[in-house]
């Protein structure tokens, strides 16, 4: 049986290259080499194929997922060797994929990868990795609660390094206590009142002045104003009235 090195018992995201370190011993003079691509580890369950140009003694495996890599020798008179032991190659050549759908706070990350994953994790950063929660599945979803408003990114890494990114956004008014429509209302005090914005949102400013006396006859109508203004949260204003 030839002798075959190139193999790995760790993850790649390239092809393995395996070849044969010592040849095949025959009472005829050795041909050329085949090579199986087998699932199991106490032999060939596939098909043995020449690896050509004759002479040569090695082959570029990239198969994906976990698999045992036999060679053999054939003679002149067509006549095959015992096979080698087998090389291990694991190989994942595909990126991950992640898509994200938001509700409110909370981010649903939809994740995927032929092979498998080993973890996901969220930051503010396109180029930098983030730190990743262990979670290991070839389809399935996670939950994200957010702290801040803000645009992050999930990435998503697999078995072989591989990783894929995805942005999203979390608007402030999920953090808002205060729904669309919320009304403040501001009475006459004569003097100065203050509003603290409590959400980053557009508001509806609206002024009603009072109707003058009656001294002499009807006075005239108030007048009215409206408009509008987007606030940050914090924001204060002052209400003369």
């Amino acid at each position: 049986a030839p002798v075959i090195t190139g193999g790995s018992d760790s993850w790649s995201n390239a092809a393995k290259t395996i070849s044969v370190t010592t040849d095949s011993t025959s009472s005829s003079p050795i041909s050329y080499y085949q090579y199986c691509i087998s699932g199991i580890t106490s032999g060939c369950n596939g098909a043995w194929t020449d690896i050509l140009p004759v002479g040569t003694k090695s082959v570029s495996i990239s198969t994906n997922g976990t698999r045992y890599i036999y060679m053999r020798g054939v003679n002149e008179v067509g006549s095959a060797s015992t096979p080698s032991s087998y090389q291990t190659t694991m190989i994942d050549t595909s990126d991950p994929t992640v898509t994200v759908s938001v509700s409110g706070k909370v981010a649903t990350f939809t994740i995927s990868d032929n092979i498998g994953t080993v973890g996901y994790g969220v930051n503010q950063s396109t180029t930098s990795e983030p730190s990743y929660t262990s979670y290991a599945t070839t389809s399935g979803s996670r939950t994200w609660t957010a702290s801040a408003a803000g645009t992050y990114q999930v990435w998503v890494k697999d078995n072989a390094g591989r990783t894929a990114r995805a942005q999203f956004t979390i608007a402030s008014t999920a953090f808002c206590a205060y729904s669309s429509g919320q009304v403040w209302n501001y009475a006459y005090t004569g003097g100065v009142q203050s509003f603290s914005v409590p959400c980053d949102g557009t508001y509806k400013l609206e002024v009603w002045g009072a109707q003058g006396g009656t001294i002499g006859g009807a006075g005239g109508k108030g007048g009215y104003s409206s408009g509008y203004i987007y606030l940050n949260a914090e924001d204060k204003l002052y209400v003369n009235i």
